[in-house]
């Protein structure tokens, strides 16, 4: 087969895979803004808290413009494959084809959801734009609730809680996300898109005529970065827990949420609660769980009713609201399984 004619071909496939209209990951479209990107650093100077509104009483107080020093440089992404022209010539179904269409399609909204996803699992880690851990217990601007609720540990938007319901000495995560819909409003989690998705090759080149070997790649720059940490918080539990130890936990993460404060700009501002206001429900909050909890987790936030019991342990004794009940979008992640 011609060379020149083969790579039209994939460069076809690329294009019509790449505008092909994919089904948008949840975690996108519901807790990411997407930052168009320019440069192979973006800055964001402007995430300082706002001045709030007050009365005025002959003077005006100026707010600041803090110096935020959050950068997140752009990566470079690329998948590519390597083929013998001997087996481009033997090649009669056109198998070649499909491979630069599934490259491509992989390339755009499942590597975006993957990338987005991985960078929250890690930010335990990962420095926010206050110059702390995303998650952490302390955090350099804004504040939170003074101590844990009864029965948890840790503090901030990192909680910890121990179950007794068994032994087996295992991890498990959840976190809770706070998002809105309305524009201008940053969602907690940052997706920089500098380089969409492009298709290059050397087939047709005197190097890969001689080796006989024709190389096609499909790459990409972009990063994850991370909003406003109050509209997070995470819950590691040790050992499996039971459907009332979720309970528990969604109700801690509810407290916490609510006491959540915007940092200050201007000493006379008011102190503001982020969240005290929300009635949760799948528009305005997201939980994402690894696998294991995944099945628990739809028991406590899917089910309009749950069965309660009375003495001896496991007498039913009916069926009560389920005060959680859709209270929470759900999106199970194996990028926050422990084990």
């Amino acid at each position: 087969m011609d060379i020149s004619l083969f790579t039209q071909r994939l460069r076809l496939q690329f294009l019509q895979a790449q505008t092909a209209v994919a089904q948008p990951a949840p975690i996108m479209t519901r807790c990411v803004t997407v930052v168009p990107s320019e440069a192979s650093i973006e800055n964001y100077p402007w995430m300082f808290p706002p001045p709030k509104m007050k009365e005025y009483l002959g003077k005006r107080q100026w707010g600041g413009t803090q110096q935020i020093k959050y950068s997140v440089p752009n990566k470079a992404f690329d998948a590519g494959i390597e083929i013998a022209e001997m087996d481009i010539d033997d090649d009669l179904v056109g198998g070649y084809e499909t491979v630069i269409s599934r490259m491509t399609l992989d390339g755009g909204a499942p590597f975006e959801a993957r990338t987005v996803l991985g960078n929250l699992a890690n930010g335990g880690t990962i420095l926010g734009f206050d110059g702390s851990n995303f998650f952490g217990t302390t955090h350099k601007l804004g504040s939170t609730a003074s101590s844990p609720p009864s029965g948890f540990g840790g503090g901030g938007n990192d909680l910890t809680f121990t179950s007794t319901n068994s032994a087996d000495g295992n991890t498990y995560r959840f976190i809770v996300l706070m998002h809105t819909d309305q524009q201008g409003i940053v969602k907690p989690l940052l997706f920089q898109n500098r380089e969409p998705l492009s298709f290059i090759t050397d087939a047709g080149t005197p190097q890969a005529r001689i080796a006989n070997l024709n190389h096609y790649l499909v790459r990409r720059r972009c990063a994850p970065a991370f909003g406003f940490w109050w509209d997070a918080l995470r819950i590691t539990i040790t050992n499996y827990p039971s459907l009332i130890d979720i309970f528990n936990c969604l109700d801690a993460a509810m407290q916490m949420l609510y006491n959540f404060q915007l940092p200050i700009n201007v000493p006379t501002d008011a102190p503001q609660r982020v969240h005290e206001q929300v009635e949760f429900n799948e528009r305005n909050a997201t939980i994402v769980c690894d696998n294991y909890l995944h099945r628990l987790m739809l028991h406590a936030v899917r089910q309009q009713h749950v069965g309660v019991q009375t003495p001896p342990v496991g007498t039913q004794a009916g069926f009560t609201d389920n005060i959680y009940y859709n209270m929470a979008g759900i999106i199970p992640s194996g990028y926050l399984n422990t084990h």
